[in-house]
């Protein structure tokens, strides 16, 4: 391809336009997956959370109700909430994320764990946990003591999920702001060197143009027919005017 002619630039422009349309098409479809993808990590999070509510919530329920659909929910939601810590780990890209994840995956079995002495005792005992006699027995220290240690543990859960959060809706809404402005600088350099090229083209064809007449204007005051008409170019027009 010959850039010295017109057809040759307008080819060169059009291809910068073409390429430069793809680009901003990619771009645009890059930064709505990446936004995407952050409101599904801190949605995920959400869900987490909740999870993490349930599950104190449904022990708490066992406890004072002695209902065993409870009992039954609270092993349901350890499991939802352990599929989900682990699919967020898969998602994850941060090393930071995936190191606080695997603590908080380890804070919950430690708690689990220790939890089911303290479910033991509530399905042996029954109603009888509530009661005074009960509470002064070794057993209902124990479950007193095995409570009080539960609901440290769990504090310490939801700190970790709240630190946790909060990196995650950090680093998702820095990544999406970064990759913003690199969006914003690239179309702005797109739009610059595409109206850089127009301009250069235009400036080209006008000095082939403007050329050709002044040459035209010298053949018709010096009357000579003889004479070549040079653009000092190498496009259509001059070659029109060797012809």
């Amino acid at each position: 391809m010959n850039f010295g002619t017109i057809k040759g630039k307008l080819t060169l422009f059009f291809t910068i336009l073409i390429l430069g349309f793809t680009v901003i098409a990619y771009l645009t479809f890059k930064g709505n997956s990446d936004a995407d993808r952050a409101i599904k990590r801190i949605g995920d999070i959400g869900k987490l959370e909740t999870s993490e509510a349930k599950l104190m919530m449904n022990l708490r329920g066992y406890q004072l109700l002695l209902d065993e659909t409870f009992a039954q929910k609270y092993e349901n939601e350890y499991l939802t909430i352990v599929k989900n810590l682990n699919a967020l780990l898969e998602q994850s890209r941060s090393a930071d994320a995936k190191v606080q994840i695997k603590e908080i995956l380890g804070l919950i079995k430690e708690w689990k764990d220790g939890n089911n002495e303290r479910i033991d005792l509530i399905g042996k005992y029954k109603k009888d946990i509530n009661t005074d006699a009960f509470a002064i027995t070794e057993d209902g220290k124990k479950l007193a003591a095995l409570t009080r240690i539960s609901a440290d543990r769990y504090q310490i859960i939801e700190e970790k999920i709240a630190v946790f959060k909060e990196g995650v809706e950090k680093r998702n809404l820095k990544y999406v702001k970064d990759s913003s402005v690199f969006s914003e600088i690239t179309i702005a350099l797109i739009v610059m060197v595409s109206i850089g090229t127009f301009m250069l083209l235009v400036r080209s064809i006008n000095f082939s143009i403007s050329t050709a007449k002044e040459r035209c204007e010298d053949i018709m005051m010096s009357k000579n027919l003889t004479k070549k008409i040079e653009t000092g170019t190498k496009d259509e027009i001059a070659e029109a005017m060797a012809s």
